[in-house]
């Protein structure tokens, strides 16, 4: 983390992403875990991780999810 913080921390990682959404996104997909337990289907709930999934979408400047 400190190498983190060293080089920019979140902002620099930020204009990275954005200049390399190629790279950044695969990167991402690794840190993800291999199995998701999935503790309810509610409509709600799925609701609610597209909101999440779009504002991050939005803070890169990429097209949001449609529902």
């Amino acid at each position: 983390m400190e190498a983190f913080d060293g080089i920019g921390g979140v902002d620099s990682l930020t204009g990275w992403a954005k200049d390399n959404p190629d790279k950044f996104y695969p990167l991402l997909a690794r840190l993800f875990p291999k199995e998701v337990a999935v503790e309810s289907k509610s409509s709600a709930d799925l609701h609610v991780s597209m909101l999440e999934m779009n504002r991050a979408l939005r803070r890169i400047g990429k097209p949001e999810i449609q529902e």
